[in-house]
């Protein structure tokens, strides 16, 4: 009984102090990086893109997974926090219907000055390598 009622208390504390970015999220800006900038910002003004809502869904030990219908195609991804703060951490994304493997890595940020704001940061690995960006996700 008594391992029961500590495995309840350890789920209950990981929910709460890893859980908080858990919720549907708009994408409300998509940049890409100029990389030829010496000055101000590196990301563009604003692309275009279809209005999207993701819900990120807290799995526990750290884990968020999504799925999010980009003009590309769906993707699934994961977050991992870190282990000290629910304000930064890494994951990977893949695309699920595309015939050859396409998949990268995310960085997320909790504005802390408005934490409805996510700042995920994004790397293709396959099959180029160049793609890359910033997209801006606001809790709804």
């Amino acid at each position: 009984m008594l391992i029961i009622v500590l495995e309840l208390r350890d789920h209950r504390r990981d929910r709460l102090q890893y859980g908080a970015l858990k919720g549907i999220y708009k994408r409300a800006a998509f940049k890409l990086p100029d990389h030829e900038r010496t000055y101000d910002t590196i990301y563009t003004k604003d692309i275009p893109f279809k209005p999207t809502l993701i819900n990120l869904k807290y799995e526990g030990l750290r884990k968020y997974v999504f799925h999010v219908d980009y003009e590309e195609g769906m993707v699934q991804g994961t977050f991992y926090t870190d282990e000290h703060s629910v304000d930064f951490g890494t994951g990977l994304y893949q695309y699920v219907a595309k015939s050859t493997a396409d998949f990268g890595t995310y960085n997320f940020y909790r504005d802390q000055l408005n934490p409805k704001l996510l700042y995920v940061l994004h790397k293709n690995i396959l099959p180029s390598g160049l793609a890359e960006g910033l997209e801006i996700w606001e809790r709804q």
